[in-house]
């Protein structure tokens, strides 16, 4: 086994998108105005402040991470070709690290993605 860090290149198929901590964050007043995929032309972007996740440092680990409200904080994906992403995939991977910081009986959206005609989660 080697000892160099896994990287998106290792899969046998490149990603379409790639987001982790070491991503570009833009950030504004403390809070994320946007994150950029590494691959791929996507920015997962916020216009209005109060609707930003807060970014913590050190919060998995040694990795940064979003931190989201719980109430309406959200990010919007911003790039051409987002809807079409798994169009024509015989398969797709998704991996998150997810932490919940209070019980509630609410459904919390991981992934959402709306187009005019079929909302899809994910």
């Amino acid at each position: 086994m080697s000892d160099m860090p896994w990287t998106p290149g290792h899969l046998t198929v490149a990603p379409r998108l790639w987001m982790d901590d070491s991503s570009v964050i833009d950030v504004v007043s403390g809070a994320c105005a946007a994150w950029v995929s590494k691959v791929g032309d996507f920015r997962f972007v916020q216009a209005t402040a109060s609707l930003r996740p807060t970014i913590a440092d050190a919060a998995v680990g040694s990795a940064r991470a979003l931190v989201f409200d719980g109430v309406d904080d959200f990010l919007s994906v911003q790039g051409s070709g987002f809807g079409s992403i798994f169009q024509n995939s015989g398969a797709a991977w998704c991996f998150s690290v997810y932490q919940k910081s209070a019980v509630d009986s609410r459904t919390h959206q991981l992934f959402y993605a709306d187009s005019a005609t079929t909302p899809n989660r994910f």
